[in-house]
């Protein structure tokens, strides 16, 4: 399952590049995209809260208001420029909140100052957002 949540991130930020890239979607991309989640093997809740989360961040989301978070000298010595650039990716997209960001730096050095790469983020990331999908179907439920 975390590698279809690993693969549905992917999908989504692609997606959301392309919409802030063309400044809108058209209903063909809108399908093409729904299609692609519901062929990734998550259940139907969860391609339906991806759905949902991926229109809500359409909708509120304004990368150009975001302040990119720079890495503290500190942090810079155990995360690499790569993982760097994906937590950087992820707060553009909105993928996750500055607050999030934080809390995966945090964690991060509380690991004794490891060198961090790019995928050991990738996986924290997406591990993140998938809480605030999980948060999308909870308040679907309601």
């Amino acid at each position: 399952m975390q590698e279809s949540v690993s693969q549905a991130y992917s999908t989504v930020v692609d997606f959301l590049r392309t919409a802030r890239g063309t400044k809108g979607i058209t209903q063909i991309q809108w399908d093409e995209f729904h299609k692609k989640v519901l062929t990734l093997g998550l259940t139907p809740n969860m391609s339906t809260a991806i759905d949902l989360w991926t229109l809500e961040n359409l909708e509120r989301h304004r990368p150009e208001l975001v302040r990119l978070r720079v890495l503290h000298a500190l942090e810079g010595r155990f995360v690499s420029t790569q993982a760097h650039g994906r937590l950087l990716e992820a707060q553009n997209m909105g993928m996750l909140s500055p607050a999030q960001i934080e809390q995966v730096l945090d964690d991060l050095a509380s690991r004794e100052l490891q060198p961090i790469g790019a995928d050991h983020i990738q996986k924290l990331i997406v591990k993140t957002w998938s809480r605030n999908i999980a948060g999308i179907r909870a308040r679907k439920a309601n």
